[in-house]
């Protein structure tokens, strides 16, 4: 069931890239974009969760299209950090990506950061991560971005962010996460992952091709 409802969201998002086909591909200037995704985990408390996302050598368990992720002089994230990002399924399918760190406050549960160099057609591209309490023992996570497209071509970069974050957010958050738990990566290796890639893939030719 679960894997049932997870590629329903992935193919639900590429309908909606490829749509983009028959919109005429109209964006107007400056217009921001955002996506975003939730996840509520059971008895993980709020300081847990955070200190997992800040340390950004756990992305590639909890990001679906993160490969690999290194903070510069350092391995817990603060105002100011910067983080060398390999995007993708694995080197050289992919592409790097630097990001700065803006805000870093674990007690408001807040991690913000901005894209540096990002290989795509978006700029003054963001990622925003919120930890909170769930109401009881656990914690809830929102994560999202927000990017202004950059031409045609970045009118495909929501469908792929959108992607990312939901199956992110409904599958590797709870594994990675909870008590004993690990990288669900491997074992979605060819179910998952690079049937997402190829969807986001599949977009840009639906739309341009």
């Amino acid at each position: 069931e679960t894997d049932w409802r997870l590629m329903t969201i992935l193919f639900a998002s590429l309908a909606a890239t490829a749509a983009l086909r028959t919109r005429g591909l109209r964006m107007p200037a400056a217009e921001r974009t955002a996506v975003s995704a939730t996840a509520s985990l059971p008895a993980i408390l709020p300081a847990e969760t955070f200190a997992t996302f800040a340390n950004p050598a756990n992305w590639p368990d909890v990001l679906l299209f993160c490969s690999e992720a290194e903070m510069v002089g350092g391995d817990t994230l603060r105002k100011g950090a910067v983080i060398k990002e390999f995007a993708g399924v694995r080197p050289p399918l992919g592409a790097s990506l630097t990001w700065e760190t803006t805000v870093a406050d674990p007690k408001r549960g807040v991690l913000e950061l901005v894209a540096l160099e990002y290989p795509g057609p978006a700029e003054d591209v963001e990622l925003s991560i919120a930890i909170g309490s769930d109401g009881g023992s656990g914690s809830k996570v929102t994560i999202g971005a927000s990017f202004v497209p950059d031409g045609p071509l970045g009118l495909v970069i929501g469908p792929a962010l959108g992607i990312e974050l939901a199956l992110s957010a409904a599958l590797l958050f709870p594994a990675r996460l909870k008590p004993g738990g690990s990288s669900l990566k491997p074992v979605l290796a060819w179910s998952v992952l690079i049937p997402a890639w190829a969807a986001v893939s599949y977009g840009f030719f639906a739309a341009f091709g």
